[in-house]
Parts: C-alpha cells; sequence; structure tokens
C-alpha cells in the first residue's frame, strides 16, 4: 500500500508526537511505500524555519523512512480542478486550495491513502473517476490497517 503524507503527520514527527516517526518506520518496515508531495516538504522546512527548528533534523526524517517524493505533473492540473470541482458541488468550504491540491498529488502518486489528522482534509471529498481510488485517513486509521495486514 501507498501511503500519502500531510505536513502535520511530518511535523509530528519533528514534535514527538502522536507516536508518529515509530509508525511510519513500522509502515516503511512492513513494506508500504510513503510518499510527500513536493508541497508538504516545502511546508514543513518553513515550518521549521518558522519555529526555530534545525532543518538538518527534519531532512533526517524525511529520508530516514525513505519518503518518496511526488512532483508535480501535468496530470496534477487536471486533478486539482477535479478535486476543486467536485468540492465545490458538495459546498465544502472548510478546505484550502492547499489542502485541494495536496489531495490531488495524493491521486497523481498513486496513493491508496492521504493521512492526516485535519479535519477540513478528512471531510474533502474524492472524484468518483475509477483512477482515484484513494481514501483520507487520520493515524489512528493507519494503525487499524496496518494489525488487518
Amino acid at each position: 500500500m501507498q501511503f500519502a503524507l500531510d505536513s502535520c503527520i511530518l511535523i509530528d514527527c519533528r514534535e514527538n508526537k502522536t507516536g508518529a516517526l515509530p509508525l511510519l518506520n513500522r509502515m516503511k518496515g512492513a513494506g508500504h511505500g510513503l510518499l510527500a508531495p513536493l508541497t508538504v516538504i516545502g511546508e514543513v522546512i518553513h515550518v521549521c524555519f518558522d519555529k526555530g527548528y534545525d532543518v538538518h533534523e527534519m531532512v533526517t526524517i524525511l529520508e530516514r523512512p525513505g519518503m518518496d517524493t511526488i512532483i508535480p505533473s501535468p496530470e496534477l492540473r487536471d486533478w486539482c480542478r477535479m478535486v476543486d470541482e467536485v468540492n465545490d458541488e458538495d459546498n465544502n468550504w472548510g478546505s484550502s486550495v492547499t489542502d485541494r491540491t495536496r489531495l490531488a498529488y495524493a491521486i497523481t502518486g498513486g496513493a491508496d491513502y492521504f493521512v492526516t489528522h485535519h479535519s477540513e482534509i478528512r471531510n474533502l471529498r474524492v472524484p468518483s473517476d475509477a483512477a482515484a481510488n484513494i481514501e483520507v485517513i487520520d493515524m489512528d486509521q493507519v494503525k487499524m490497517i496496518l494489525k488487518k495486514h
């Protein structure tokens, strides 16, 4: 399985919250893929500067679990529009352009799951296209999935 990670999960790793880093290591050790959208990596580095964290520590966190990066592609632009359309139809105004873009990144990266603890992202609808077979979940749901596999 492929898990795309939101910035909040990676920041939790740095701040030693929610047992995020050991869980990511467990996921990778079980053979699951870990993906980080390029925009997530950018935000994480920005937070390091903003909070005075050592950027090298964050780079070590990004390298340790063997994270793969999802980079922009022409397909990403299409998915951004589709994610916007389906959520605009639903009047899902709690989400930001950034949230929707990250979900589109996860879709284009081939993720099975997009992991976050932000409720506004977990409430995003995924376009009902056969190619968008992804679910937005939190860390507790990751633990449940790992128990099953």
